[in-house]
């Protein structure tokens, strides 16, 4: 595979990706749309597949490189940032519609972050001159001819490990997706498996619904019980205190000493009573 259908290869992987069926539509200009159309008999749908090939390597260039707005600045200036629309806006908002709209090349839009190649366009334009100067005929020293073939060469494995790279995200991707399945598939044989388990536990809740009411309403009958207990409690330790003893000691000696003895009673010992 030469250089320019490993360019064709790599730019339609990236396109599609991006933009799918429509990438031919939204991403290559009425100009060159026309240009292509216009030398080619093929259907406008088969285009999609086959745009790539009908572009010498220069329109590939242009195609990458060329600057262009993703809508018309008339219709920017009539919609986008209509003054009716600005004065409902912050400043953060008009600066990222306006950076949106910036006139970007393909390249900065959609490869630059995915394909790590450095300085392409000036590498594809080199070697598209060599090649033009050896088409016409004329000649190019020897020196220009290895300087081309070693700079095609170095160009063809940087498009390999970029497709490559291109292949093992696609992978993750599909890998990652392919987990997500997975574990939607599990978790809804979990559900399956688990669905008369819950539906035993709602049946429980439903059948012990009248214990938790007369269980509720059985503690608030019994809320004045345990009020009146709890008073009592706070209570009788009051009642009973260091002072209630001592009063009570107080009284008992009193009574005590209050009572003596007749203290004739030891004279009349052993004598009898008379009546």
């Amino acid at each position: 595979m030469n250089l320019k259908e490993k360019i064709r290869k790599l730019i339609f992987r990236i396109v599609t990706e991006s933009y799918g069926s429509k990438w031919f539509i939204d991403t290559v200009s009425e100009e060159l749309q026309s240009q292509i159309k216009s030398k080619s008999n093929i259907n406008t749908n088969k285009l999609v597949e086959n745009a790539l090939y009908e572009m010498t390597m220069r329109q590939l260039e242009d195609y990458l490189f060329l600057k262009w707005r993703a809508i018309d600045a008339e219709k920017f200036m009539e919609s986008d940032i209509a003054i009716e629309n600005i004065a409902e806006m912050s400043k953060e908002d008009i600066l990222a519609i306006i950076k949106e709209n910036q006139s970007k090349s393909l390249w900065d839009r959609i490869f630059d972050d995915r394909v790590e190649i450095i300085d392409l366009q000036l590498k594809l334009e080199t070697v598209r001159k060599c090649r033009n100067t050896v088409a016409h005929s004329k000649l190019i020293s020897a020196e220009e001819f290895e300087v081309n073939i070693s700079l095609i060469k170095k160009l063809i494995r940087e498009i390999d490990r970029a497709l490559l790279f291109a292949d093992k995200n696609e992978e993750f991707s599909y890998n990652l997706t392919s987990a997500f399945r997975s574990v939607t598939q599990s978790m809804e044989i979990i559900s399956q498996a688990t669905a008369p388990i819950r539906e035993f536990s709602a049946r429980m809740n439903e059948a012990t619904a009248p214990i938790r009411e007369f269980s509720a309403r059985m503690d608030e009958a019994t809320a004045p019980i345990r009020e009146l207990s709890t008073r009592m409690n706070e209570i009788i330790p009051n009642v009973l205190t260091d002072d209630f003893y001592k009063v009570h000691t107080k009284i008992v000696n009193k009574i005590d000493n209050s009572y003596e003895p007749d203290s004739n009673t030891n004279n009349c010992e052993g004598e009898e009573d008379e009546f």
